[in-house]
């Protein structure tokens, strides 16, 4: 059976085209959320530290003590290990009117080297990626909605792209003007090369961002993997910070009970009967730092609990892969910074594709307005939705942020 390719390429338009302005948004600061910490740390003098400190085993009950000295009237919620070698060590507190902040801490000295608002660019880019700064369960449902946009794009892309497999090396170049000829239909040429050229190296990013992303939706909408639920210390009625002394101890302790954990985090109680909560990396692959965990009580520092990543059940170990796979958080700066590239790339497509878009459009109509024009009115009414949610995005960050 013949494939109609115009039935294809019509079909390839509408899912690149439509909500293009919502997509290139959700692209756009998904690929800056990536790198949004060293964002941050561009804009935070506090965040830097040089020369830069190789990772090492941290001095938490400095870090503690450095941190509740310097802000005593604070409630500390956790204390996280630094990003990446040039970056401080950070502590998320609670001040007495109940505002967030963070206190950055030198991985070596572990004194405080100053403090940022909670509501930083990581947090903007996390927000605005993943619910457009709108109620959760909307916000998550309309994003990862546009996984099925990704989806419809990349098979119908490879459908219209005859051999696609032989455009990896085909090195888009502009014509010489030459008499007779009209500039836009070189330029619609030129463009045609480049939309494939991104196409073809972004097909297994666009695949691994789609699934990841049909799978963030299908777990909102009742197939989450639950943990079971926190474990609480009854004997402690109110709410108090733990001693460093007992901190200290919970340390030591992890490294006889769980050799194998490299501590990341240290979740702080922030309720009564709230557990002293250690969290890292171990021998399990692509999982979030709460799939290991050594639960203390954080009064005695008597150990309560023990949750291994590599013991998890099949369900959980896919919810937990879907964060490192989705943004690269799994190997180091060397993953991240290739989820940036392929990021970048993959925001570049859907943008050239909607020129490439008013190019065509403007050949084929012979006309005289800028291919960006007929591009925006074939958006039809889906733009206006579009632009509406992304408006909401900004108007909400400016109510919270501000």
């Amino acid at each position: 059976m013949a494939i109609d390719r115009l039935k294809w390429y019509r079909l390839h338009s509408w899912a690149g085209l439509k909500l293009s302005l919502l997509l290139s948004f959700v692209l756009v600061t998904g690929t800056l959320a990536t790198v949004s910490h060293e964002i941050d740390w561009l804009f935070n003098p506090a965040m830097r530290v040089q020369p830069p400190v190789e990772p090492v085993e941290y001095h938490w009950e400095k870090f503690y003590r450095s941190a509740r000295a310097a802000y005593p009237q604070a409630q500390l919620l956790n204390i996280d290990a630094p990003v990446d070698s040039q970056f401080a060590a950070e502590a998320v507190a609670m001040d007495s009117s109940g505002e967030r902040f963070r206190i950055y801490l030198d991985p070596t000295t572990s004194q405080v080297t100053g403090t940022g608002r909670w509501n930083n660019w990581q947090r903007f880019f996390r927000q605005a990626h993943r619910h457009l700064m709108l109620p959760l369960a909307l916000g998550i449902t309309i994003v990862c909605s546009t996984s099925f946009l990704l989806v419809i794009a990349l098979v119908t892309g490879i459908v219209c792209y005859r051999g696609w497999w032989k455009g990896f090396w085909k090195i888009p170049r502009r014509e010489q003007p030459r008499a007779g000829k009209r500039r836009d239909r070189q330029s619609r040429r030129f463009w045609g090369q480049m939309h494939r050229l991104l196409g073809v190296w972004s097909l297994w990013f666009i695949a691994l961002i789609a699934i990841t992303g049909i799978w963030y939706l299908l777990e909102l909408w009742g197939l989450n993997a639950q943990y079971p639920p926190p474990l609480t210390v009854a004997s402690v009625t109110s709410l108090e910070q733990p001693a460093a002394e007992t901190l200290a101890g919970t340390v030591a302790a992890a490294k006889h009970l769980y050799p194998e954990l490299r501590i990341r985090s240290i979740q702080l109680p922030r309720s009564a009967g709230d557990t002293l909560k250690l969290t890292g990396q171990a021998e399990a692959l692509l999982v979030r730092n709460r799939a290991n965990h050594l639960a203390f009580d954080p009064r005695t520092g008597e150990h309560l609990e023990t949750r291994r990543g590599d013991r998890l059940g099949f369900h959980l170990r896919i919810s937990e892969a879907a964060d490192p796979l989705h943004f690269g958080a799994f190997g180091g700066r060397i993953t991240k910074w290739t989820w940036f590239f392929f990021g970048t790339l993959l925001s570049a497509l859907s943008i050239s594709g909607v020129y490439l878009y008013g190019l065509r459009t403007v050949n084929s109509a012979r006309a005289v307005n800028g291919s960006w024009h007929f591009a925006w009115r074939d958006m039809g009414r889906w733009k206006w939705l579009a632009g509406l949610l992304v408006g909401l995005c900004f108007g909400m960050t400016a109510v919270l942020f501000s």
